[in-house]
């Protein structure tokens, strides 16, 4: 019986495999999305687990207060209306409005096709991968236009 106990609660070689690719992915990912981040004048905490990040941009709060934004539903209104970018403001999550906090999703960048989210969780570099790469260069150009002050150089 301890036998087939032990055998009904492991997970099989191809489940376990699986998920250590997605945990690898999601690392790799969520990183590369918080150097934009960090780039771009927010403040975020590093990535730990799963593919979410909650970056606040209240050091930018002067430069985003010139083009109109005071809130963080103003902000996820910005990248979607300007960027095509989808995120969740804070105040959905508890947080005031005033808060310039969001809630980004990497996920949504591992591919559009089940055959590009395989490619994606197989590759040794998915951040080089053509549809990633291009999100990933999108995403930063829309950071990057919100949080720059025309007068001054961009945040390193």
């Amino acid at each position: 019986m301890q036998a087939v106990a032990a055998r009904a609660l492991s997970d099989p070689p191809e489940v376990t495999a699986h998920i250590a690719a997605a945990r690898r992915l999601h690392a790799r990912i969520a990183t590369e999305v918080h150097t934009l981040l960090l780039a771009a004048g927010a403040q975020c905490r590093p990535p730990r687990a799963g593919f979410y990040l909650y970056p606040d941009f209240a050091p930018t709060r002067e430069v985003l207060r010139a083009q109109g934004i005071t809130t963080g539903t103003d902000l996820a209104t910005a990248l979607l209306d300007r960027h095509d970018i989808a995120t969740l403001p804070g105040s959905a999550f508890g947080e005031p409005d005033t808060a310039l906090t969001l809630r980004l999703a990497t996920s949504l960048l591992y591919g559009a096709t089940p055959q590009q989210r395989h490619m994606t969780l197989t590759a040794e570099e998915p951040q080089t991968l053509p549809w990633i790469a291009s999100a990933l260069t999108r995403l930063s150009t829309a950071l990057v236009e919100l949080t720059t002050d025309r007068h001054r150089p961009p945040h390193r």
